[in-house]
């Protein structure tokens, strides 16, 4: 039988992680994403479409802080990538939410810092995924966004999330390409 131990707060070090999330309401067609931390949403559209790939999601960093005006620059400068909101013992878990209901098809995609560091931009992102929607689904998509750069200390880890989504007015029609798919390295 597995026991459970909490963590009281004030340990030193405590186990903790950054969260995003999604709902997808498919006869309404919206979506709602949900994140703690530095973990990603991105809305790939599709290329062509007029409305852009874009980030979703705001950064919990020190960064983002001080160029909300919440946290000395001079603070932040020491540590930009700092986490400012995480799940745990020690954490603020003050999450922000965003809904997104799409205008055109395209795809969601849910992603840790171990890809976003290295790629970013949200066109750049689409261009690698959406290639490997059409004929393999979101897998094969999770599974074309690369790895990170061998460079990267060895417990960098990459999880990917990626769900194919048509425009509203087409949530009503079967879609066999709506699937959710997780692909995580360790590299």
């Amino acid at each position: 039988q597995p026991e459970v131990a909490l963590v009281p707060r004030g340990t030193p070090e405590p186990p903790s992680c950054t969260l995003v999330c999604a709902v997808h309401d498919i006869p309404g067609g919206v979506i709602t994403v949900g994140w703690v931390g530095d973990s990603r949403a991105y809305w790939l559209a599709e290329p062509g479409a007029a409305e852009p790939a874009r980030l979703l999601t705001a950064d919990h960093t020190a960064e983002a802080a001080a160029a909300a005006g919440t946290l000395d620059p001079a603070v932040a400068a020491l540590r930009p990538d700092a986490i400012t909101r995480w799940l745990g013992a020690d954490g603020d878990a003050e999450p922000e939410v965003v809904t997104l209901t799409p205008g055109a098809p395209g795809a969601l995609l849910l992603c840790t810092d171990g890809l976003w560091k290295y790629l970013p931009d949200a066109a750049a992102l689409a261009a690698v995924a959406h290639p490997a929607l059409s004929p393999g689904g979101a897998p094969a998509a999770a599974a074309a966004l690369p790895a990170p750069p061998a460079q990267l200390k060895p417990s960098t880890y990459v999880s990917v999330g990626t769900l194919k989504e048509q425009a509203a007015e087409d949530a009503d029609r079967p879609l066999p390409e709506r699937e959710a798919a997780r692909h995580q390295a360790r590299q």
